[in-house]
């Protein structure tokens, strides 16, 4: 393919530089060549593009959600301009972040897309991000992997990362509400302490890190330092942990804990 560098989009945005890449497309920063405003772009095939597009559009008007802004074609390949983003949480210093105020946005983002009927699977600290240098708000990236929850497949390996991942995943139960609230309790675990209790598992193979990782997950409780928010953490692990796949989380009685 010709380079890409340079190449105008929808006449309106000037890709600069490649800035990531995953297994649904290549992320480049642009800028509006008239506001001179700053704006990622993912380019991949165009099944992929197009169902993240779909997804974004059903899910647009939430405050910490992505704004898709255009989409379509560059040198026949397809591509999204969303907002550009600069730090994800996993590389913000840990005296910075106010994590009750990120758990909330988390927690308001994620009942908005179970709201639309979908599950985001792939919940963790790089996927929720910081615009400029403001850490007031946060906003959770990547649909490539969202789905609806409705259909309660089961999955053909693990969804999401292993590290975040909820105990009925590891298991190889379908996905439902239930596991993308597991994997937030796991994302603000990581917050509070910069490192899982489960970072440093070491094992030959994938199911025998899954086994461990299941009872190190279903042992949270046995954590030192239980204060403050690390105990609240614990006690919606206990509730959310507790829910049927079909079952729907009581959004009202995890809020209520944050108080």
């Amino acid at each position: 393919m010709i380079t890409l560098i340079l190449s105008m989009i929808n006449d309106n945005y000037v890709l600069e530089k490649k800035i990531g890449s995953g297994a649904f497309g290549t992320v480049y920063k642009a800028h509006h060549r008239i506001t001179n405003d700053d704006y990622a772009v993912k380019i991949g095939e165009s099944a992929q593009i197009d169902y993240e597009a779909g997804v974004m559009k059903l899910l647009n008007g939430h405050a910490n959600i992505p704004r898709l802004k255009w989409c379509g074609l560059i040198q026949s390949k397809k591509c999204i301009v969303t907002d550009l983003y600069s730090l994800s949480l996993s590389e913000i210093k840990q005296d910075k972040l106010n994590v009750t105020s990120c758990l909330k946005q988390m927690l308001s983002a994620i009942e908005f897309i179970h709201g639309k009927g979908l599950v985001h699977r792939d919940i963790k600290p790089d996927n929720f991000m910081i615009k400029g240098t403001s850490i007031e708000r946060i906003y959770l990236i990547d649909y490539g992997m969202a789905k609806p929850f409705a259909k309660y497949d089961k999955p053909r390996g693990l969804v999401g990362s292993m590290m975040y991942a909820s105990i009925n995943v590891h298991k190889g139960l379908p996905y439902g509400r239930r596991d993308d609230l597991e994997s937030i309790i796991y994302t603000v675990l990581f917050l509070l302490c910069k490192k899982l209790p489960w970072a440093d598992l070491k094992c030959i193979t994938e199911k025998e890190m899954a086994d461990k990782l299941i009872i190190a997950k279903a042992n949270i409780s046995n954590l030192n330092n239980k204060n403050g928010i690390l105990m609240t953490i614990i006690k919606l692990h206990k509730y959310v942990s507790g829910l049927g796949l079909r079952e729907s989380p009581s959004y009202t009685y995890i809020n209520s804990k944050l108080i």
